[in-house]
C-alpha cells in the first residue's frame, strides 16, 4: 500500500472527495491507522478517514469501500505531532504524525452515524493496577529522560489520556504524554516508545489554558 502526500481519494461511487494531506501512525508499532483527507468537493472540512475504510491504495489514487463519507470525524489538528525520523518504521508514506492526545478517529461504522472518538487503546502496558509515583523519572526510546511525572490526566469516564511530564527546575516545561506513547509503567517510572526528539515537538501543556 502506498499512502502519499496528494494522492486522490475516491469514493466507492468513483467521485473524488480529496487528496491525502497526512498519514497518522500508532507511534510504538508505526501502524498506520487513518488518513487525513483535505477537503474537496464531498468536504467542507478536512476529514480523518480509518484505514479500514481503504480497499485499494497505489500511488496514484485511494479507492474507498462503500459507506458514506459523511461518517468520517473532522481533523483537528491540535491533536496531532510530526514524529523524528528516527521514530519512524515504515517508508511506503510521506508527512506521517503520531497520535496525540484525545484523536479524532473513529472505528468504522458501515452502516450509519460516526462513532465515538477514536484512542489508541495501548496493548503493552500491563492490566494490573501501578500507583505511579509523582517525581518519578520518564525515559525516552533513546535512553534520555524526558523528565518526571508530575500528573495523570483522565477523561470524563475517569480514564487516563496523559501524563503530565515536567523538565528542568528554574524554567520548567511541562507536556502533557500520551497514555498511548509509553511500553512500561512501573512504580518508579516509566519508558517511552518514541525518542526525546518527538516529544520535544509536543506543545507545552499549560492547564491554565
Amino acid at each position: 500500500m502506498e499512502l502519499k502526500e496528494g494522492t486522490p481519494v475516491y469514493s466507492a461511487r468513483d467521485e473524488q472527495i480529496g487528496n491525502i494531506d497526512k498519514v497518522v501512525l500508532d507511534p510504538r508499532t508505526g501502524e498506520v491507522l487513518d488518513l487525513v483527507v483535505l477537503k474537496g468537493v464531498f468536504f467542507p472540512e478536512d476529514r480523518v478517514v480509518p484505514i479500514e475504510a481503504v480497499a485499494t491504495a497505489t500511488a496514484e489514487r485511494i479507492n474507498l469501500r462503500d459507506v458514506d463519507p459523511a461518517v468520517f470525524p473532522r481533523f483537528e489538528v491540535r491533536h496531532y505531532v510530526t514524529p523524528a525520523d528516527r521514530d519512524l518504521r515504515a517508508a511506503s508514506f510521506d508527512t506521517p504524525l503520531f497520535w496525540y492526545g484525545q484523536a479524532t478517529g473513529a472505528p468504522l461504522d458501515f452502516g450509519g452515524a460516526p462513532q465515538a472518538a477514536r484512542t489508541i487503546v495501548d496493548r503493552t502496558i500491563p492490566e494490573a493496577a501501578v500507583a505511579l509515583d509523582t517525581g518519578a523519572g520518564v525515559v525516552t526510546s533513546d535512553e534520555e529522560l524526558a523528565g518526571t511525572v508530575e500528573e495523570v490526566l483522565t477523561d470524563a469516564d475517569d480514564r487516563v489520556t496523559h501524563i503530565v511530564v515536567i523538565e528542568g527546575a528554574f524554567r520548567a516545561t511541562r507536556r502533557a504524554i500520551p497514555l498511548g506513547w509509553f511500553t512500561e509503567i512501573r512504580d518508579d517510572g516509566a519508558v517511552l516508545a518514541v525518542s526525546s526528539e518527538t516529544v520535544g515537538r509536543l506543545p507545552e501543556y499549560r492547564p491554565d489554558r
